[in-house]
């Protein structure tokens, strides 16, 4: 039986005064966005990682951490490991820190990466599939030197209504990160923002039996 219900992780940067984890832990993130800055590099991005365990399962999780978690830290910076204790049932807190999402990708053994785009548009596709193949496009325009590209667009007939998809392939990790900078300069970005009422961005990794890697 597994010992985990789920597992639910998100990537955050640091926002400088906000005092997100400890004084000293925001303090020196804070400096090192600070550095990056000015010397014209990105901040280290931070992973945010929350395991929900089985609630007779919680010590035996815990034990097998305790014994085998140096396996994990040989290729990762671990900035904290918590327990819940109010808010939330039995459940582990992790944060990792990484120079990019390159960095992290290299410690999970990448293959090719992926990005996929998923939107909550108001109105019917009439209203809003002009708007959003013509901000695909500039954003590939604007990052095709740079190796990003987009495989597909689409928009749902069953399931959700109202929802578009784009997937796009980049070169590394941080080529979404370079995508999301790029297409806030763009007009066509300014153009399809009011139709859109919610957006979700995730990186994907190919498996083996995937004919895209």
């Amino acid at each position: 039986m597994s010992v985990i219900v789920n597992v639910r992780h998100t990537m955050i940067r640091n926002h400088g005064r906000q005092n997100m984890f400890s004084r000293r832990f925001t303090i020196g993130a804070a400096e090192q966005q600070r550095q990056g800055e000015e010397s014209g590099a990105r901040p280290p991005v931070y992973e945010l990682r929350t395991y929900t365990v089985y609630a007779d399962k919680m010590r035996e999780f815990l034990d097998l951490t305790t014994k085998e978690f140096h396996l994990r830290t040989v290729h990762s910076k671990l900035v904290g490991y918590w327990t819940s204790e109010i808010g939330g049932l039995n459940q582990v807190v992790h944060i990792w820190e990484y120079g990019s999402l390159s960095e992290r990708a290299v410690s999970r053994r990448n293959k090719g990466v992926y990005e996929l785009q998923t939107m909550q548009l108001h109105g019917t596709s009439a209203v809003w599939s002009k708007a959003l193949l013509t901000y695909v496009q500039a954003c590939e325009a604007a990052r095709q030197a740079e190796g990003s590209m987009v495989v597909g667009a689409w928009n749902s007939v069953l399931g959700p209504r109202q929802m578009a998809a784009v997937l796009w392939q980049h070169p590394t990790p941080d080529g979404s990160l370079s995508l999301a900078e790029a297409s806030a300069t763009l007009p066509e970005s300014e153009a399809l923002a009011p139709l859109i009422a919610s957006g979700h961005s995730k990186l994907l990794l190919p498996y083996a039996v995937s004919p895209l890697q």
